[in-house]
């Protein structure tokens, strides 16, 4: 299971892209809410924090409509990764959820043409709910080496 302590560790020098992250995303206009639904196979030699990560770095550049590629990712890793995970680690709440509760949640929200993979939810799965705002909803899981990165957040 995703630990925050384990977060601190991870050292972006010893990251390397994973080989293919799937990546959907929404907005809704009226709203100003966006979703971002990431998934990605996690190699052997990957720790979870090691995929949580990458996921999140990954979503980071798609936020930011920024290039995802090797010389670019090199040239800005640690700069990006500490802006991404210090407010994680100080303000995630990191809170073990169930497949049937996470997929329920993420299905309250408007998920317009993102195609939720159920069977990540099931069986052997496991979650976390990173974020739990009126603002910003996130959480991370696996079931088996599929690793996935859902959040919903809202400029309103």
């Amino acid at each position: 299971m995703l630990k925050k302590q384990k977060l601190k560790k991870v050292c972006s020098r010893q990251l390397d892209v994973l080989p293919h992250i799937s990546i959907q995303k929404f907005r809704q206009p009226d709203s100003e809410s966006f979703v971002f639904y990431l998934t990605a196979e996690r190699p052997e030699d990957k720790s979870i924090e090691d995929v949580f990560c990458l996921l999140l770095e990954r979503e980071e550049y798609a936020e930011a409509s920024r290039e995802w590629n090797r010389a670019a990712i090199e040239k800005t890793r640690d700069a990006v990764l500490t802006n991404i995970l210090e407010p994680v680690i100080e303000h995630g709440i990191f809170s073990k959820i169930d497949g049937a509760s996470a997929l329920q949640r993420i299905h309250t929200y408007e998920n317009n043409g993102i195609q939720i993979d159920e069977s990540l939810f099931m069986d052997e799965s496991r979650h976390v709910v990173i974020y739990d705002d009126w603002n910003l909803f996130m959480v991370f899981g696996y079931e088996g080496t599929t690793a996935y990165l859902y959040t919903w957040f809202t400029t309103a």
